[in-house]
């Protein structure tokens, strides 16, 4: 099957529908609008402007969320430059992000502060994770190993909830669908300048797809289904002081093809529970110097049972990640912020049939802002790990930026390095574990400029990264024993646009450019396609309604190391839109795949067909 990138039917279709809304909407004479300053809270650990940032940062707001109409934060993800996300199968299926050609090991993944890729492999499963409570998502692309430690080598994606605030509100809202799926949400929400509270829950049910692809001759679909509990409360204490306490709960259902190769296999499911809690003490200690104490635990418990007439086959997998962080921020007069800290982790897993395991680290990490003159910040930064396996590690980063704010012009550069540490599988996992590993280690550097235009009414960014990792952790290809063997180098361009010509419509365009290659086979990285690009167009011609339009693009890639499963390139459409019947209900809508494109996203894994979701919400 043949497929050109890009899909000149789609750029049409888009395009035609830009210059149409353009059109009607500029006779509107809308005037300008105020653009309130961002701030960015993880690329520091401390409350920064976006536009004095020196990081490469993405942040996707709740607006942009619910105009999307999606379920789950992987669909939220698939637009961010430097990101690649791959599903395997349907919902539920095991869904991984790539960041600047890293592996999908080298992201961490933070909610509300707490670390939650799994110890086992080092990874975050984004299936289940649903878009209830969340308030916003910074992306923060390039090695932050220096705040974060192990697991931040390619980069931090920090899914933030959401505070209530002002009197009680809430909402109930339903939605059915294609693939005989069903959800309901449910939320409430408010707050005092003393306590405040969010809390909300979802049911998602679907009757899916086949997670091996249908058109390789699959054509049992694979259920699933997820309970999502969310919550935050925050109060003041001690005159200035602030406790904040976050929970969110997860608990899915998932058939699955457990066949090697991917074939359906109607007698595989997976279960899993996942609890994340965290308690957060911040106060200020005197007018200069302020600190934060954070308690939080990650508790994942999964089991995959494949009941075959033939196989019997059960595996239940136990985790727990308690963490402790102290830290401290020092106002070394008006132009400089030293942040300094201590970091505890301990790890434990256990497999009933293969391993038992723990790990425990110690950390101290300490980082400078500093602004000598005006347009000029300036970040640089050091921290040492103290592994009971492994050893010790060191990282530090250097950063900066410099902001012509007459011209709207905006430079930055950062070079760091990373490590990620041997996982509970690489030490443990009987028989094919290796206890003399070392940790995975990257040196990565970008450079980019941004540039306003017309009041902020046009941005265009581009940016240059290059990151080379060393002693990569591969299986050896005889006796599946884990070793440190194996380098790659990724580099590439990141290029954003932004486009709001009136107040009503906002287009956003992004290309990212990956060169990645494992530097001992020479051959093309994993699941990382040369080029990717996305457009997306919302349009709100009343306060009542919004639309919304993406078109996502993808190059051919491969899903395996060898380069033998070769996955083609695709263009797929979604809509989405909501209308405001009255003050108190909503009408939303989702089509995906409106084209119907067949294609896979891993190879031998199935995809969506065109599909279309509706629902009503209730607001209160």
């Amino acid at each position: 099957m043949h497929r050109c990138w890009p899909f000149p039917a789609l750029i049409f279709t888009l395009t035609l529908l830009f210059l149409i809304v353009t059109i009607e909407a500029s006779d509107a004479q809308n005037p300008i609008p105020q653009r309130l300053k961002e701030i960015v809270v993880t690329a520091t650990r401390t409350p920064v402007p976006i536009e004095k940032l020196t990081n490469s940062v993405t942040v996707i707001d709740s607006e942009t969320i619910e105009a999307k109409q999606v379920k789950t934060v992987l669909e939220v993800l698939r637009d961010v430059p430097g990101l690649d996300v791959r599903q395997s199968g349907g919902p539920g299926g095991n869904t991984s992000v790539f960041m600047r050609g890293g592996n999908s090991s080298h992201t961490l993944v933070m909610i509300d502060g707490v670390q939650v890729n799994s110890p086992t492999n080092g990874l975050f499963d984004f299936a289940d994770l649903t878009i209830d409570n969340i308030d916003r998502i910074e992306v923060i692309r390039g090695p932050q190993s220096t705040l974060y430690g192990s697991d931040a080598i390619g980069g931090v994606i920090h899914i933030i909830t959401k505070k209530g605030t002002g009197p009680v509100t809430g909402y109930l809202s339903s939605e059915y669908g294609s693939f005989n799926t069903f959800q309901t949400r449910a939320g409430v929400s408010g707050g005092s300048q003393r306590f405040d509270y969010a809390f909300s829950a979802s049911r998602l049910d679907t009757g899916g797809i086949s997670d091996a692809s249908e058109h390789r001759g699959n054509f049992e679909n694979d259920s699933y289904d997820n309970t999502t509990f969310s919550g935050r409360i925050g109060t003041t204490i001690l005159g200035d002081g602030r406790v904040d306490i976050t929970a969110r709960y997860t608990r899915s259902n998932t058939d699955i093809d457990f066949e090697f190769p991917i074939a359906d296999d109607p007698n595989s499911i997976s279960n899993r529970n996942s609890l994340v809690l965290a308690a957060t003490f911040s106060k200020p200690v005197t007018t200069w110097w302020d600190e934060k104490i954070e308690i939080s635990i990650n508790d994942d418990s999964s089991e995959i049972d494949d009941q075959d007439q033939d196989f019997d086959f059960m595996s239940s997998t136990d985790i727990k990640s308690r963490r402790l962080d102290w830290q401290h921020n020092f106002q070394l007069g008006n132009a400089t912020t030293l942040t300094a800290g201590y970091e505890l982790e301990d790890e434990e897993g256990e497999n009933k049939d293969n391993f038992r395991g723990t790990i425990t680290n110690n950390a101290a990490y300490a980082q400078i802002q500093a602004n000598p003159i005006e347009p000029l910040s300036l970040v640089i930064g050091g921290r040492l790990d103290s592994n009971n396996r492994y050893g010790d590690e060191g990282t530090y980063k250097i950063s900066g930026a410099y902001a012509l704010e007459n011209l709207g012009t905006t430079v930055r550069s950062s070079y760091g390095t990373g490590f990620r540490g041997p996982t509970l599988n690489d030490l443990f996992f009987v028989p094919f574990n290796n206890l003399d590993l070392e940790p995975e280690t990257s040196k990565g550097f970008d450079a980019g400029v941004e540039q306003h235009l017309l009041d902020s009414r046009i941005i265009a960014g581009v940016t240059y990264f290059h990151n080379d990792f060393q002693n990569l952790i591969v299986l050896d290809s005889s006796t599946f024993v884990p070793e440190n063997i194996s380098k790659a180098r990724a580099k590439g361009i990141e290029a954003t646009l932004q486009i709001s010509p009136i107040n009503t419509l906002a287009i956003n365009t992004t290309y990212t450019y990956t060169a990645g290659r494992d530097l001992e086979t020479n051959l093309r990285l994993a699941r990382r396609p040369l080029h990717k690009g996305n457009i997306n167009v919302m349009y709100s011609p009343t306060n009542a309604l919004t639309l919304n339009a993406d078109l996502l693009l993808i190059g051919k890639n491969f899903s395996d190391t060898q380069n033998t499963q070769e996955v083609e390139g695709y263009e797929v459409i979604h809509l989405a839109g909501s209308y405001e019947i009255s003050t108190n209900f909503e009408a939303f809508f989702r089509l995906e795949n409106l084209l119907n494109q067949q294609y896979e996203e891993v190879f031998g894994f199935g995809t969506f067909g065109r599909s279309a979701f509706g629902g009503l919400k209730l607001k209160f």
